[in-house]
C-alpha cells in the first residue's frame, strides 16, 4: 500500500509539473509577444526570435516529459494545445511566407550552381552511386550528401553512369536531370574522401567507399552545419533546422521523370485522400535484429519491433488530430519488404482502412531484391 501510494504521489507530481511548466512558459510566451517585441521592435508581421525559440523549447520539453509515460494522453493534449498557438498567435501567415522564401532561396541557389554559364570552365564533383549493398534510400542519402558538398564547394555535381548495385539502372534513369547544361565530365585521377572549397583541381571524384567518407567527415559544411546567411532564420522557424536544410537537397533530387510521375499518379488514384492517410514503413527481411539492438564489428543490427510498436505513434497521431477535427476515418499506407506484414496489419487492425502494394513487397524480398523483377 505504501509503494502504491508513492506511485500515485509521483504520478500526481508529474502531472502537476507538466501543468506548471505549461502555465509558466505560457506566461513567458505572453510577455515575449508584448515586452520583448516592444524592446526589439520587430515588424508586427513577424514574431521575435525569443518568442519562436521559446515555443519550440516548450514543445520539446513537453515531449520529453511525455516520454516518461507514453500511455498518458495528457502529453498529447498539451502538444495539441501548443500546436494550436501557431494558428492563433497571428504569425501563421508569416511562417508560411518565411518557409516559402527560404525554400525558394535554397532551391534557386542549387539550380544556379548546377547550371553554370560555361560548363567547360566549371569545377565539377563526380559521384559514383554504386556503393555495395546500397538500396534506393541509401542512394538518395549519398546523392544528397554529394549535392550539398557540390554547393558548399562551388562545384557542379555530375553523376557517373555506373549502375546501381541492385540493378542495371542508374539513378539518372528514374529522376529528373540535375542540370540542363552541365552533365558530362572528363575522367580524373583525383579521387578523394573529402572536398574543400580551396581545391584548384577542376574535376574531383568522391571516393566510392562509404566507410572512408565517414572516416573523413571533417568538412566545415557537413550536417548539422547551417549556412551562416540563413541560420538565424531557420533556427527561429523550425524545430529541426539541420533536417530542413538537408531535406532541401533531397527535395531537389526527388523529382521523378515523366514515367515516374505517371506511376505515382496511378498509385495516388487508388487511395482515398479525402481524409488523412498515415504512412508506415516496416523494414523486415535483412533488417530483423534481436530483442535489443547490437553491433557486430562495424555493422549495426536494429532490434525487431512488433506491429503494435509501429501502430502506437499512428494511433497517437489520430488521437491528436481529432482533438481539433471531427472524428475521422482511420487510414494507413503500409510500405514493407515482407508480404506477411500486410496480412498482420489487416488481421490486427480491422478498424483501419489499409493500403499497400503486395507486388512491391514481393519484389523487395531477399529472393528477388537483386534481380531486375
Amino acid at each position: 500500500e505504501t509503494k502504491q501510494g508513492q506511485n500515485i504521489f509521483v504520478e500526481s507530481n508529474m502531472k502537476m509539473l507538466i501543468v506548471l511548466l505549461v502555465f509558466t512558459i505560457t506566461v513567458m510566451m505572453y510577455f515575449s509577444r508584448t515586452v520583448l517585441n516592444f524592446i526589439h521592435a520587430p515588424s508586427k508581421l513577424q514574431p521575435s526570435f525569443e518568442y519562436e525559440n521559446l515555443r519550440w523549447r516548450l514543445l520539446m520539453d513537453v515531449k520529453e516529459l511525455g516520454n516518461r509515460d507514453s500511455s498518458d494522453d495528457q502529453k498529447l493534449i498539451i502538444e495539441s494545445q501548443i500546436e494550436q498557438l501557431e494558428k492563433t498567435d497571428e504569425y501563421e501567415d508569416w511562417r508560411a511566407r518565411e518557409l516559402e522564401e527560404l525554400t525558394t532561396l535554397v532551391q534557386t541557389s542549387i539550380k544556379r550552381n548546377q547550371n553554370p554559364p560555361d560548363c567547360r570552365q566549371a569545377k565539377k564533383l563526380v559521384c559514383h552511386l554504386n556503393h555495395y549493398g546500397c538500396g534506393f534510400g541509401c542512394l538518395m542519402h549519398h546523392t544528397a550528401y554529394c549535392l550539398l558538398t557540390a554547393l558548399a564547394t562551388q562545384r557542379v555535381l555530375v553523376l557517373s553512369h555506373h549502375p546501381w548495385f541492385y540493378s542495371n539502372a542508374t539513378v539518372k534513369d528514374i529522376l529528373h536531370p540535375l542540370s540542363t547544361s552541365c552533365t558530362q565530365y572528363k575522367d580524373s585521377s583525383d579521387i578523394v574522401p573529402q572536398v574543400f572549397s580551396n581545391s584548384s583541381t577542376n574535376t574531383l571524384q568522391l571516393i566510392n567507399d562509404y566507410y572512408k567518407i565517414l572516416g573523413n567527415y571533417s568538412q566545415p559544411y557537413n550536417p548539422p552545419a547551417l549556412p551562416q546567411e540563413i541560420s538565424d532564420r531557420l533556427i527561429r522557424l523550425t524545430q529541426d533546422p539541420d533536417a530542413w536544410w538537408f531535406g532541401q537537397f533531397v527535395g531537389f533530387l526527388l523529382k521523378p521523370d515523366q514515367e515516374g510521375r505517371t506511376l505515382l499518379s496511378e498509385a495516388v488514384d487508388k487511395i482515398n485522400f479525402t481524409s488523412p492517410v498515415v504512412g508506415v514503413h516496416v523494414r523486415q527481411t535483412d533488417k530483423i535484429g534481436a530483442a535489443i539492438p547490437y553491433h557486430r564489428g562495424s555493422v549495426f543490427y536494429p532490434a525487431m519491433h512488433s506491429i503494435e510498436e509501429f501502430m502506437e505513434p499512428v494511433e497517437n497521431w489520430f488521437k491528436k488530430y481529432e482533438m481539433t477535427h471531427p472524428p475521422t476515418k482511420r487510414q494507413i499506407y503500409i510500405a514493407s519488404d515482407d508480404p506477411q506484414v500486410l496480412q498482420s496489419f489487416h488481421a490486427k487492425y480491422p478498424n483501419y482502412t489499409i493500403y499497400g502494394n503486395l507486388n512491391n513487397s514481393l519484389a523487395a524480398g531477399l529472393d528477388l531484391r537483386y534481380s531486375e523483377a
